[in-house]
């Protein structure tokens, strides 16, 4: 989730650096003279910009900020500490959205933009999402695959067509699949080679986005009820995958109307896009937390996705920004020093292999099970001397 505000272009300094990148019309004046810089200090409470040459002022820009948890954490202490009355202390919420209506903060959701209000930040800090951006993450047509493989595996399955089309939505899904198909394979050529298409070329061209379009959408019906289903279960450490094939097949066929034969089917198709369906997972077992429970439960180890599983510690230091993935981290030994990388799924690669948490990693670098990953893995930060994910994990602010 990508949060932009709409204020002037800055780069930030000391240990909070995070480069801003802006974006925005020329003529909004874009044209930024290389020595102009802002300073972000976090001991001082305010937001300064200095320039050594010339002020260039700006009708409109964006600053783009890749930390949102931190972006998001200092526009609540701006609004709640710039705020005059000492009524900001007990009307959080009242105050920054006083704030950013002077600072508006826009979401990306990954393929529409909006405006969110104060709530939706309270949300996302607390809980890593908004209730509004929850759901527009399930109703998102990223969640579905419809790429020519896909269309082919479906198109191949002929048990899998019998099903579908004795659903309304289904009825002419072989017809459609052949169509787009047969459309993709003779006009792929001339967009490969950026060549024109012609008038009637167009028409198949923009018939087949529409008829792909429809079945994607038809798709991600049985994707909005996943949620209900996810609720009414309680193996929250589980993958919901492995609940629908073991734990609650009976369940999930009531709530979604889709067998447990025609999920399989559609799941060896590659149809579910599986990053975006681990994170919308994640996020919502996240967010329903506090709903399950009206005293504080105990700490949450291990938070199944879609089809992979998270160590919730190690995924708070990636989501908070101290760790990266793609990162690299070793062990100790200065000679021949164990390597792992940290992958975009929240886990740790060792050998190839993907491990839930640095216990697990460890475990499968060095063969030995009694191994505490946390002061095992260490990282390397701009040349200084390396430190431990335990370290990394005390750094973090409350």
């Amino acid at each position: 989730m990508d949060f932009t505000s709409s204020i002037t272009p800055m780069s930030t300094e000391g240990a909070d650096a995070v480069e801003l990148a802006c974006f925005g019309p020329t003529r909004d004046g874009l044209r930024i003279n290389a020595k102009q810089c802002g300073n972000f200090r976090r001991s001082e409470q305010l937001l300064r910009l200095r320039t050594m040459s010339e002020i260039v002022v700006k009708d409109q820009c964006y600053v783009i900020d890749f930390s949102p948890n931190r972006a998001l954490r200092l526009i609540v202490e701006y609004a709640t500490k710039l705020r005059t009355t000492s009524l900001a202390e007990f009307e959080e919420e009242r105050a920054l959205q006083e704030f950013i209506e002077f600072l508006p903060i826009l979401a990306f959701d990954g393929s529409t933009m909006r405006t969110v209000n104060a709530g939706d930040v309270i949300d996302y800090l607390t809980k890593g999402i908004s209730a509004s951006m929850l759901a527009r993450r399930w109703n998102s047509p990223e969640l579905i695959v419809l790429d020519v493989q896909a269309m082919e595996a479906i198109l191949a399955d002929k048990e899998l067509l019998e099903s579908l089309e004795q659903i309304e939505l289904f009825r002419n899904i072989t017809d459609d699949l052949t169509a787009m198909i047969s459309t993709n394979n003779e006009l792929k050529p001339k967009k490969l080679a950026k060549e024109k298409l012609s008038k009637e070329e167009k028409v198949k061209d923009d018939e087949a986005k529409k008829k792909r379009q429809s079945i994607r959408e038809n798709l991600r019906r049985f994707l909005t009820r996943i949620p209900v289903f996810m609720y009414l279960t309680d193996l929250r450490e589980k993958t919901v995958v492995d609940i629908i094939r073991i734990d609650e097949t009976e369940l999930f066929e009531q709530v979604t109307t889709l067998s447990l034969k025609d999920f399989e089917r559609l799941f060896a198709a590659r149809v579910f896009n599986e990053s975006k369906m681990n994170d919308a997972v994640w996020k919502f077992r996240k967010f329903e937390e506090p709903s399950l429970s009206y005293t504080h439960g105990p700490e949450v180890l291990v938070r199944g996705g879609w089809n992979l599983r998270r160590y919730e510690r190690f995924a708070e230091l990636i989501e908070r920004g101290i760790l990266s993935p793609g990162q690299v981290l070793t062990d100790a030994d200065p000679v021949n020093p164990r390597m792992a990388h940290i992958s975009d799924d929240f886990g740790v690669i060792v050998d190839g292999v993907r491990h839930e948490g640095p216990n697990l990693a460890a475990a499968a670098a060095t063969g030995l099970d009694s191994v505490d990953g946390w002061e095992f893995w260490r990282l390397e930060r701009n040349g200084e001397p390396s430190v431990t994910l335990e370290s990394l994990r005390h750094e973090m602010p409350l």
